[in-house]
């Protein structure tokens, strides 16, 4: 089986080392699954650049690795639809997306995702979401729980699945087929905004008829409040925005 691993960054020089060191580390416990990664760095200012070259050619990896540099920042949606672009020229039967995230753990999730693939290799329809379980770990806050509520209603009135929800872990998981036809879909080559592809994808490939699939991440793997990312506010909106789209 072929799995290539897209991972965007953006400004991340310090959770860099740590996170190609675990990555690596992960996809070496699978054997009969041939990696590539491929890396796209997005104009950053904090010597992103350099700390992946140093990480990677401390890691010793051996695996097929691509490496880009967008000459100006794109933002988050024109650089995954790059890498996933460049990602789909080389033959595989997966594409990953994975983040470089400090809030959670890279061995949890990739040995996750790998292991469902692995044993779910034959099908072509499914999209693979991580979930965040931060609720089991803390109990909801009134606040948090209401919030739930009203994301959960407002995708069942749109038509989208009830099991998806919005603070996935950053990851996901396509078919390759499944993947060039999202890419060549109206809705996702006429899709602006900088936030949002995580959750276009996934509701697009939902309104198809295809399957979703979310995998629980827990063992700590979060930071305690969602919201206490500086672009939680700006993932809401695409959120809503994306669920106006797909629901017109």
């Amino acid at each position: 089986m072929r799995i290539n691993i897209v991972i965007p960054v953006s400004n991340q020089a310090n959770e860099i080392p740590f996170a190609i060191k675990s990555i690596i580390a992960t996809l070496k416990k699978f054997s009969g699954v041939r990696f590539r990664l491929f890396i796209l760095n997005d104009a950053s200012n904090d010597k992103s650049g350099k700390a992946i070259v140093r990480a990677l050619t401390e890691a010793r990896t051996g695996l097929e690795i691509y490496l880009m540099d967008n000459h100006k920042t794109e933002g988050p949606t024109k650089s995954m639809l790059k890498l996933y672009q460049v990602a789909l020229q080389e033959p595989c039967e997966f594409i990953i997306k994975m983040e470089i995230n400090r809030t959670f753990s890279y061995d949890e999730v990739l040995t996750k995702f790998c292991t469902y693939l692995k044993l779910n290799s034959g099908k072509t329809d499914e999209v693979v979401t991580g979930f965040r379980t931060l609720f089991s770990q803390l109990g909801p806050t009134p606040e948090n729980k209401e919030e739930t509520q009203e994301r959960l209603q407002e995708m069942s009135a749109s038509g989208c699945s009830e099991d998806y929800f919005p603070e996935s872990v950053g990851v996901q998981a396509f078919p390759s087929g499944l993947l060039k036809r999202l890419l060549n879909a109206e809705v996702v080559q006429s899709y602006g905004k900088a936030w949002g592809l995580d959750v276009l994808l996934p509701i697009t490939a939902k309104k198809w008829g295809c399957t979703l699939t979310t995998i629980p991440m827990y063992e700590n793997s979060f930071s305690p409040r969602p919201g206490e990312s500086a672009s939680q506010e700006s993932q809401d909106k695409a959120f809503q925005l994306v669920l106006r789209m797909i629901s017109a």
